[in-house]
């Protein structure tokens, strides 16, 4: 009966299909959007927020600034909000705006602008130093990896029928369609129900590489590498197709952090912010992997200090005894 109940369920779990679309476009743009939300529902975990108002749900916040670049905390009827707005006004000294711009039904604002820096009541929260988010940095890396993964899936299918077939006439094109059609959606038995080969010309495909497969493997498995370290994860990509070691792959660990570092700083500006504006206690630190990224670099720091620190303590000692013996040398020749 559970078997029965959960087979049910599973009925309700449809496959969602990304190369059913015969615009190449709508394909690739399907898989650029599902890698870009995966990667999304890692980044907004990023951080930790503590002592936000009921009002402003940290995923919110998050979704605001790393896929829009900022988000603006106003104070709407006593109650302060998190919300996606426009920056504008008169350039301030920095040229930078002064004014955020903000329409919601829901809180009955139509284009109300709200100060930023001079009589502030509103917070701007930037993702980055540049109001940039994580969207570009996404469908750059994204689209690299479609490519490999389209790459991929058209491999796996020729390696069913390696030959590039040759119509003589439309008739005979219009078979070899239907043929690749089933033969790309896993039915190879269609070829003995039509007289294909006899009528076509086969022409093995052959390409400079033999490891064709294996080198896009190598290339989506770089790219993905370089984009989890863009975002501060560690994936090392092993380019010596050897074991590598624990100081060798401790090398990269610098590079993971600038861009996080540079969210960071711009959501602990803002949180102060948030206290002197609206007198909210806000704090706010790395979670997840990235913050156990920074612990264990912490730990390997202080464990060098206390290696070079006993390392001196050893060389002070050896250089005390040297000079105590020096001194009874001495001693013992004056007496001599």
């Amino acid at each position: 009966m559970a078997q029965d109940y959960e087979l049910n369920i599973m009925t309700y779990i449809k496959p969602y299909n990304f190369f059913d679309e015969r615009d190449a476009d709508k394909r690739k743009t399907r898989i650029v959007r599902l890698q870009m939300n995966n990667m999304l529902r890692r980044t907004v975990n990023m951080f930790k927020w503590n002592g936000l108002p009921n009002t402003i749900p940290q995923r919110v916040l998050e979704l605001y600034c790393q896929s829009r670049g900022y988000c603006g905390i106003i104070e709407v009827n006593g109650q302060l909000y998190c919300v996606m707005g426009a920056l504008g006004g008169v350039p301030n000294y920095n040229y930078m705006p002064s004014n955020f711009i903000v329409s919601n039904p829901y809180l009955n604002l139509n284009a109300n602008s709200y100060n930023i820096y001079e009589n502030k009541n509103c917070v701007i929260i930037p993702n980055d130093s540049l109001y940039q988010g994580l969207m570009p940095l996404f469908s750059y890396h994204s689209e690299l990896l479609a490519e490999t993964s389209l790459t991929l899936r058209r491999l796996s299918i020729i390696n069913r029928f390696p030959n590039l077939l040759v119509a003589p006439d439309d008739n005979t094109k219009r078979d070899i369609d239907d043929f690749l059609k089933n033969l790309e959606n896993g039915d190879v038995s269609s070829i003995a129900s039509k007289n294909i080969l006899k009528e076509a010309t086969g022409v093995p495909l052959t390409t400079t590489a033999s490891n064709i497969i294996t080198q896009t493997l190598e290339m989506r498995q770089y790219e993905k590498a370089e984009w989890f370290n863009d975002i501060g994860l560690q994936m090392n990509y092993n380019m010596k197709r050897e074991s590598i070691t624990s100081s060798e792959a401790q090398l990269g660990e610098g590079a993971l952090l600038p861009l996080p570092d540079d969210m960071f700083e711009m959501r602990k500006i803002a949180a102060k912010e948030l206290g002197d504006v609206f007198g909210q206690n806000v704090t706010v630190d790395f979670a997840g992997s990235w913050k156990d990224l920074r612990d264990s670099i912490k730990i390997e720091l202080e464990a060098e200090k206390a290696k070079i620190t006993n390392s001196q303590v050893q060389t002070s000692g050896q250089d005390e005894n040297e000079n105590k013996e020096d001194i009874e040398d001495e001693e013992n020749k004056e007496v001599t």
